[in-house]
Parts: structure tokens; C-alpha cells; sequence
């Protein structure tokens, strides 16, 4: 005669093996969620951001340092060849420093600084133009 394991589990100890089942599944489902949320995320930043740039070097080929400078609110400084302004992100910063070189006035120089009080983020740009 063959004997087999048998395996009797109580109503209750059924009901928290499906529970522990389920809650697993969700933490797996909610896991892989957030994932392609985050992908879905970085690839709208990145479609954003190649926009900006290409936006920025559209619209410099047809404008002047002045109006660049101005798009960008930037300060003329000194002599007139520093020019400092306020950058959101570092997206920000690029597309400034593009939107420049294509007029020809290519800053030399380019120094950034982040506020230790700014908890937005945010940096200081100054940079020099070549003579």
C-alpha cells in the first residue's frame, strides 16, 4: 500500500496563504508600476529637453546677443563682457549657453553656483564673453 504525504491545512491557515499570495502579487504589480512611471518620466524630461535645445538654437540663428540676453534675463556686468543670470536647472543653463554660442558671442568663461539656502534648486551663472 502507498502512503503519500498528506498536507492538511485549516481553513485559516488557507485563507493567510492566499492573503500572503495576494499581498506579494501587489507589491510586485505596485514595483513594476512604479518603474514605468519612472521610465514614462524620463523619457518625457528628455523629449522636453532636447526641444528646449533645439528651440533655443532655432531661435538664436534669427536673434542677437541682446535679445538672447534678454530672453534669459541676463545682467551685463563690468565692462559688458560678464553676463550673470538665474537658471533653474542645469537644462536651463545649457540651453542659454547654446542659445549664445550660435550668435557668435561664446562665453570664455562659465561659472555656476548653487545657493546652499535655495531648497527649489536653481543656480547663478556668470559667464565671460570672449573679447
Amino acid at each position: 500500500m502507498k502512503r503519500g504525504l498528506r498536507l492538511t491545512l485549516s481553513p485559516r491557515n488557507r485563507t493567510r496563504i492566499v492573503l500572503a499570495a495576494l499581498t506579494a502579487l501587489a507589491l510586485v504589480t505596485a514595483l513594476w508600476l512604479q518603474q514605468a512611471a519612472d521610465a514614462r518620466q524620463a523619457a518625457a524630461r528628455d523629449r522636453t529637453t532636447a526641444a528646449a535645445w533645439a528651440e533655443s538654437a532655432a531661435d538664436a540663428n534669427s536673434a542677437s546677443p541682446e535679445a538672447i540676453a534678454q530672453r534669459f534675463a541676463m545682467q551685463s556686468a563690468g565692462n559688458g563682457r560678464e553676463l550673470g543670470w538665474q537658471a533653474g536647472n542645469l537644462d536651463e543653463v545649457i540651453a542659454a549657453l547654446r542659445a549664445l554660442a550660435a550668435t557668435g558671442a561664446s562665453p570664455r568663461e562659465v561659472r555656476l553656483t548653487r545657493p546652499q539656502a535655495s531648497a527649489a534648486g536653481g543656480f547663478t551663472v556668470s559667464a565671460v564673453r570672449a573679447p
